[in-house]
């Protein structure tokens, strides 16, 4: 376990390095590209962010292993970048969680970082720089946010709970005809919806309290590897 502070800890350090760049570019104008149409944005700043992630940890942990968002979408090939989880210590990276947000100045972004062994993920953080908010785990010692103790709420009624959502990039017919079908059900029965674009941060908004629930499809592991382990310890 104390071994796991010390990742935590690496990726905390990191976390705050990668932090100030994003808070300062901020307001600034983006060099924006498009992955996978024109609403699945990146930037040159979430790609520096992870190079700068990646960089520093593997040079503390040089036997880890690395899978991040946009090296992934880059094909990038090394010897310590994945694809897919095995059972080696593999560090998940989202360099910048809500970058539709961070375009148009919308605060609602985070870095997301989790620590798996064995496929099971052992230490998580998700760190928004706009507001100032840092969210940790170590799996089985508790929740945490800016180093005070989170629980998620106790809310057991549907009728009484704001529930976070999210939809996913493919716009297609089916896809819309099927999400929307899913949100008039739920705001049907739900007191109110919120939809802020960072599964991230909806995931630690669960662990808070701030949420009752949230979903979304579409997703992929390192939108929500860190936050899951924050909503499990702080559940």
């Amino acid at each position: 376990m104390s071994q796991y502070k010390d990742f935590l800890a690496a990726a905390e350090e990191v976390a705050m390095e990668a932090g100030k760049g994003i808070k300062e570019a901020f307001y600034l104008p983006k060099n924006v590209e498009f992955k996978g149409g024109v609403i699945d944005l990146v930037t040159d700043v979430d790609k520096k962010t992870e190079e700068l992630i990646i960089s520093t940890l593997h040079a503390k942990f040089p036997s880890h292993f690395f899978l991040g968002e946009e090296s992934t979408a880059q094909k990038t090939s090394s010897s310590y970048h994945r694809t897919s989880l095995t059972s080696d210590p593999t560090w998940i990276i989202d360099p910048i969680d809500g970058t539709t947000n961070f375009v148009h100045q919308y605060p609602w972004v985070s870095i997301s970082i989790a620590l798996a062994i064995d496929k099971v993920v052992v230490v998580g953080l998700v760190y928004n720089p706009i507001i100032g908010e840092k969210f940790t785990a170590i799996r089985g010692q508790g929740a945490f946010c800016n180093n005070e103790r989170i629980h998620v709420s106790q809310t057991k009624e549907l009728a009484r709970s704001m529930i976070g959502i999210g939809f996913p990039y493919n716009r297609s017919k089916d896809s819309l005809d099927h999400n929307l079908g899913r949100l008039r059900a739920v705001l049907e029965n739900c007191r109110e919806a919120r939809r802020t674009g960072s599964a991230a941060l909806d995931t630690c908004s669960v662990a808070i309290g701030r949420l009752d629930a949230y979903y979304e499809a579409g997703i992929h592991s390192w939108d929500i590897a860190a936050g899951t382990l924050v909503v499990e310890e702080a559940g």
